[in-house]
């Protein structure tokens, strides 16, 4: 009999406990709107709280804050840094600097949530002043931002949730994003599926000329959101039934925040083995002009050295 690592259980048993409370929200849903949306902020507000390390705090209903002065749109949950300081976590309007990650929270995911999510990703990214730096400072917002959901809108027959999500974001995507750093980290639907956001340069590709390989720079860069479901996880030779959609977005969260978090790599790394899952990949090509000069001179530079790393990476 084969074994199977026990966080697995745990994601399951997660997702059971989200679709119960979806249907008892639903059953009330009609009476007051605002209460059923409330109730399923705290739902995932919980699994923030119980899943990442106890020393980042989570709040409910804020704004973020940019140095100077600018604030977003509200936001349903925030995941601050360890050292948010303390005095200001319940003043609602929340500094950009000490913002981990945040995000918008249906119950019932429809496509007009997804246009709206990726303008206020755009708009959330472009808070924060961008210094021309490396490559990866550019790709990579410092806030992580998803759109999360217990379940979707596409429910009759004959209906096609995973590719009707995935056109809107693309098309999404496409309408409104300007530059890679701005693109939606996430879409979690917990009964259905994730994607998440790849980030990685053209970079150097091999051809064969006369029998003989050789490497060819090509400039730009590359942005998709990779989708798992149970069709696609094959990881390894991890099962179907070892998938979840939030045990793969927990891992993809954790290997996001590693980013800026060291502490979270070895972890990040662990959980995205046990309960990862692969993903469909389509990609949007960049001209290498989005990038500043320092971008596109830290990249040639050390081309060789990002190629031998491996460019593909979660951001």
């Amino acid at each position: 009999m084969s074994k199977t690592n026990d966080l697995i259980d745990f994601m399951h048993s997660l997702t059971r406990e989200m679709g119960d409370e979806y249907d008892r929200i639903q059953k009330r849903s009609t009476e007051d709107a605002g209460t059923a949306g409330d109730q399923g902020e705290e739902n995932w507000a919980t699994v923030f709280k119980n899943w990442l390390p106890a020393d980042y705090q989570i709040v409910t209903k804020g704004r973020l804050l940019s140095e100077k002065g600018i604030a977003s749109p509200q936001i349903d949950v925030i995941i601050l840094h360890p050292f948010y300081p303390k005095h200001l976590l319940d003043k609602k309007l929340y500094l950009t600097a000490g913002v981990a990650a945040a995000f918008e929270c249906k119950n019932t995911l429809k496509a007009s949530h997804i246009d709206k999510a990726i303008q206020n990703a755009k708009e959330i990214r472009n808070l924060i002043n961008l210094k021309p730096s490396n490559y990866r400072n550019e790709l990579y917002s410092p806030i992580v931002y998803g759109l999360i959901a217990h379940s979707h809108s596409w429910k009759s027959n004959g209906s096609t949730p995973l590719e009707n999500i995935h056109n809107k974001l693309l098309e999404s995507d496409l309408k409104y994003i300007n530059h890679p750093r701005e693109c939606l980290d996430f879409i979690c639907v917990s009964d259905l599926a994730v994607w998440s956001s790849y980030k990685q340069p053209m970079g150097m590709h091999v051809y064969e000329q006369n029998g003989k390989p050789f490497y060819k720079w090509i400039p730009g860069v590359q942005t998709a959101y990779g989708r798992s479901d149970k069709k696609m996880f094959d990881e390894g030779s991890q099962p179907k039934l070892n998938f979840t959609p939030i045990g793969t977005f927990l891992s993809r969260l954790l290997k996001k925040l590693a980013l800026t978090d060291n502490r979270l790599k070895d972890f990040s790394w662990y959980f995205g083995q046990a309960v990862g899952g692969g993903a469909s990949l389509h990609w949007r090509n960049w001209p290498e002009n989005t990038l500043s000069q320092e971008a596109k001179t830290d990249l040639r530079l050390n081309a060789v050295k990002y190629q031998k790393e491996g460019f593909r990476s979660e951001g």
